[in-house]
């Protein structure tokens, strides 16, 4: 049997296994739930009270767990005390660091995509834990949001993370530079290649299937965008798989249907629409001014040389900046010259009555390099077959999810098993 250490902020150890003070361990459990639970819970039953202290650290499977409640004794005869003792794994560390905007953030939200929410968060980090934590991988390339993370603490938001990007997330402990990397995956945990299976030495003493939602089981899955930059002439007010109407925008599987028969569900994937990222390539006149050399022709006209083929009538285009100084403020167009690729906005003024692009910091101007979509414009057909497949992809995904019963396994495992396979003491 290993022997079971707790050490204290002060350095010094608490064997819970000891001849010269009667104690032991009745019963301990692991509990890890994806972007949740990392905890440790032990029975202690001693002959004479412990001393047991916030900070207190236990080290399980390479993974350290810290007291951070004390537990409440109970004495059940002259010489028997029993403690019922919960330790925590790293990531509730962040649940002692409230979320705050760094810097240089204007308001209460932060618009960015994962790597810069992920910087903020780290910020937060190293304010309370100065050099402790330092961002690992994460995926590239994702959306820009607009999340507002006020009054939360740090773990909370990095689970809203987690659920706005369907990610996960991991903490990687170097215990000798005492540093925790956060890595953001699509997927965490490692497949290990056993099979677990009854009878002496195979691993398995129990298996149980529970069920979590039959309700849930969907063979056909109706999906829809977002509902913004379509055009006038799309034919719907959400965007359609390729090919199809509002009434036959879905996916289908042929074996859980064959199976379950049709069961319909709906999901409405508010981010997936028609976009265009642009990049300002250089400045203009002033600071209302920018250019982009790749973009459209904004005014160009249908066939009868009066209707504007992007523009819509009625309606004012707006551009939002996605990066730099001015990511996540809107400004409304003003005029559009395409022989200079040169867009012209109008200034917006805020509720505390600064204006929005400062005549005189630099801090809220545009800059070259700056990305930005445009919106409440027809975009040409290429944008929206690029959506439509964007759609699909995501749909035929979720189907994936819900075409089969939604169900867990409990398993009652023997410790002896994965003592021999990893090759530790238990």
């Amino acid at each position: 049997m290993e022997q079971i250490v707790i050490t204290h902020p002060n350095g010094e150890r608490l064997h819970l296994f000891s001849k010269q003070r009667p104690s032991a361990i009745s019963k301990a459990t692991q509990k890890v739930a994806l972007l949740s639970d990392d905890l440790v819970s032990l029975t202690v039953v001693s002959a004479e009270p412990l001393n047991f202290d916030f900070g207190d650290v236990i080290t399980i499977f390479g993974k350290p767990y810290k007291l951070n409640q004390l537990p409440e004794p109970t004495k059940e005869g002259e010489r028997k005390y029993t403690y019922e003792v919960t330790l925590e794994g790293t990531q509730y560390d962040l649940i002692d660091v409230i979320y705050k905007l760094p810097e240089g953030c204007y308001g209460e939200q932060l618009y960015g995509d994962l790597e810069a929410h992920l910087n903020a968060l780290i910020w937060n980090l190293n304010r309370i834990y100065p050099g402790k934590w330092i961002l690992g991988t994460f995926p590239a390339n994702t959306p820009f949001k607009n999340l507002n993370a006020t009054g939360k603490n740090c773990l909370q938001v990095l689970q809203e993370y987690c659920e706005q990007y369907g990610v996960e997330f991991g903490i990687v402990i170097n215990t000798a530079a005492g540093t925790y990397t956060l890595n953001i995956v699509e997927k965490v945990g490692v497949t290990q290649p056993f099979t677990l299976q009854y009878g002496r030495g195979r691993g398995l003493y129990k298996l149980q299937r529970k069920n979590i939602n039959n309700a849930g089981i969907t063979t056909r899955l109706y999906a829809y965008g977002g509902s913004t930059n379509l055009g006038s002439n799309y034919g719907h007010n959400k965007l359609c798989l390729p090919g199809t109407t509002r009434l036959t925008s879905y996916v289908e599987s042929v074996t859980g249907r064959a199976r379950y028969g049709i069961k319909e569900n709906e999901k409405t994937f508010d981010d997936i629409k028609p976009e265009r990222l642009g990049e300002v390539t250089s400045l203009g006149a002033n600071v209302l001014s920018f250019a982009d050399s790749s973009m459209f022709d904004l005014n160009e006209r249908e066939q009868d040389g009066t209707t504007t083929k992007y523009l819509i009538e009625g309606a004012t285009a707006k551009v939002t900046f996605q990066t730099g100084n001015l990511a996540g403020y809107s400004f409304d167009v003003r005029k559009y010259d395409h022989t200079t690729h040169t867009f012209v906005i109008n200034k917006f003024t805020d509720e505390n009555g600064t204006v929005f692009p400062s005549e005189t910091s630099a801090a809220f101007q545009i800059a070259v390099g700056d990305k930005y979509i445009i919106e409440d414009i027809n975009l040409p057909q290429q944008y929206i077959t690029d959506a439509e497949a964007r759609l699909l992809e995501q749909a035929t995904k979720e189907l994936e999810k819900v075409e089969q019963p939604q169900v867990s396994y409990a398993l009652e495992l023997d410790a002896q098993f994965f003592a021999k396979t990893f090759g530790q003491e238990v």
